[in-house]
């Protein structure tokens, strides 16, 4: 649910911006613009695990195609497949909140609060590289 919200996010910043966001909630969408994606494009994936061996072998493919491709994943995870097989990484932390046992809650409830914020912090330098770049900001 965070990675959804998160990519919503991205998608209605760089609207704003004149760029499009698609995104890919499912392996089989990727799998269909495989074709279509070049240089030209970013790929950005958000995983919490960066565990991707559902689609290890696209991610791949797409390193040999020369596409570039962004991980966000979180930090907390020893072997990070994602994050190890691509060219740009992005971390976030997700704080984890131990009350299971004074709360009576199966699991302890864990805030991506940081993957928003990561989010929000790539966009604006986005913003601000573009700005710079056409001369618009100082």
């Amino acid at each position: 649910m965070a990675q959804r919200n998160a990519i919503g996010e991205l998608e209605r910043n760089f609207l704003n911006s004149g760029k499009m966001i698609h995104n890919l909630a499912a392996k089989r969408e990727l799998e269909m613009i495989v074709p279509y994606l070049s240089e030209e494009d970013l790929l950005i994936i958000i995983s919490l695990s960066g565990d991707i061996s559902d689609i290890i072998e696209i991610v791949r493919f797409l390193s040999l195609k020369r596409v570039p491709i962004l991980s966000i994943t979180n930090t907390r995870f020893d072997r990070n497949e994602l994050a190890n097989l691509v060219p740009y990484n992005l971390y976030f932390l997700a704080a984890e909140y131990p009350i299971h046992k004074t709360m009576h809650v199966s699991e302890d409830p864990t805030s991506l609060a940081a993957l928003s914020v990561l989010c929000e912090a790539f966009f604006f330098d986005y913003v601000k590289q573009i700005s710079t770049k056409d001369g618009d900001m100082k």
